[in-house]
């Protein structure tokens, strides 16, 4: 992408710097991909907005740690980056466990956070769903071959993977390249995730964007999410599954844009 400013991965997260807005706008992905998994929406937003694309950790080219993390720790080392680029409080846009990785920011560091879009995601897991998240990280030590498939049939939804083969093969491919031990151990810490005590303390204004298909984030659970958080408001992506920025990146980047610039 031409926009593109910098890209560093000798620091403790993989990033790459996009544009030169005065608002940055700060993306995590999912789980078992990579940072490539923003790259339509980096291109639609063009220089005027200031995109920092982080790799998670084990994830794209950044490390994986020596030894298992949690939800926390990974927030703190998006904190650890972001407080190495100087960068002012920024919008945090996470998708799935990115969005995990966004609450946990917010909730460790409310100045790191001018605004929260979270996508897709959760935060809690229930206890009685944790043995499912269990039997995801046992897979993934495995090899990715076989937990993809199944992955990409329950993240996309069936419309989409009809219509858009070479955009579904993008998203395999990510998934197949994943490092296995990164994937289930993100897998553990997403089992352990809880942040129910936590958000009501967040007062930055939230906004949290789902798709009518997700089977893991339902529209009826981002509803209740939305309960748990002072400023937030919910956006319902008609037909879109649970990788909803990525199937519709052209409204996702619309409902961003308006959010950013009501906050700018």
């Amino acid at each position: 992408m031409s926009v593109r400013m910098a890209t560093d991965s000798s620091a403790v997260l993989s990033h790459s710097v996009y544009g030169a807005g005065s608002l940055p706008i700060v993306f995590l992905h999912p789980i078992g991909l990579t940072q490539q998994f923003w790259s339509d929406i980096v291109a639609r937003l063009g220089p005027e907005y200031r995109a920092v694309v982080i790799d998670l950790p084990g994830h794209g080219d950044s490390p994986l740690p020596a030894a298992p993390f949690s939800i926390r720790d990974v927030g703190q080392a998006v904190i650890t980056l972001l407080a190495a680029l100087d960068l002012p409080p920024a919008i945090i846009v996470g998708c799935s466990f990115g969005g995990m990785i966004a609450q946990s920011v917010a909730i460790q560091n409310t100045t790191a956070a001018a605004g929260l879009v979270l996508a897709n995601t959760a935060y809690r897991i229930a206890p009685e769903q944790r043995g499912f998240i269990h039997q995801r990280a046992e897979a993934a030590m495995l090899g990715m071959e076989r937990v993809t498939n199944p992955t990409v049939a329950r993240w996309l939804s069936a419309d989409f993977q009809a219509r858009y083969p070479g955009r579904v093969a993008v998203i395999r491919t990510m998934l197949r390249a994943a490092d296995p031990i990164a994937h289930a151990w993100s897998w553990r810490a997403i089992a352990d995730l809880d942040h129910a005590a936590e958000l009501a303390a967040l007062a930055m204004p939230t906004l949290i964007v789902t798709g009518s298909e997700d089977q893991s984030a339902s529209p009826q659970a981002a509803a209740e999410f939305k309960s748990r958080l002072p400023h937030a408001e919910v956006t319902i992506m008609n037909g879109a599954g649970h990788l909803a920025p990525y199937e519709q990146d052209e409204v996702f980047t619309t409902l961003l844009e308006t959010f950013v610039r009501r906050i700018d």
